[in-house]
């Protein structure tokens, strides 16, 4: 993830997801169930079965960061989903249908159509709105051991950019 502050400059950060095994304090738990059901994620439980592909996982997984699915659940009307970016400003709605979006489609993601891969950069907005509160929480610990008048605006009112290759691969 790129970060360009206009005071600050431009910063990199690397944006790698490690799943840890632990016994307690959990952030999800993962329930595996032997016969197949509609995999989802309900409040801090992950519900997979035996059979989860692998791409179900990964949908399954985003939405532990707080991506929504981007197709329709009603089969009344189609759906829109409207992410909020880094600078909180609000995106163009974009089409959730009811209908399964065809992986070939331009507007296709993980989270639109069943196998795909692809991902786009309103994807990982929400790591970025996450790295912003914790500049600033650093900033504000960092403030309380500098004398005020040496300090100068925080740098976390940055824009955030796309650094994958073009392969669509961080």
């Amino acid at each position: 993830m790129k970060i360009n502050d206009p005071e600050c400059g431009e910063r990199t950060f690397t944006i790698s997801y490690r799943i840890d095994w632990v016994e307690s304090n959990e952030h999800y738990t993962m329930k595996v169930q032997k016969n197949s059901l509609r995999e989802n994620v309900d409040g801090n439980i992950i519900n997979i079965s035996n059979s989860t592909s692998e791409w179900t996982y990964a949908h399954e997984f985003a939405h532990c960061f707080g991506l929504p699915d981007e197709y329709g659940y009603y089969a009344v009307d189609d759906d829109y989903v409207v992410y909020i970016k880094p600078d909180g400003s609000r995106s163009t709605p974009i089409l959730a249908p009811i209908t399964p979006i065809d992986p070939a489609a331009s507007s296709a993601t993980i989270m639109s159509a069943h196998g795909l891969k692809k991902v786009e950069v309103r994807h990982a907005w929400q790591v970025a709105i996450e790295v912003q509160n914790i500049l600033r929480k650093k900033l504000v610990e960092r403030s309380h051991a500098i004398p005020y008048k040496h300090l100068s605006r925080p740098c976390c009112n940055f824009s955030f950019s796309d650094t994958r290759n073009r392969h669509g691969q961080s």
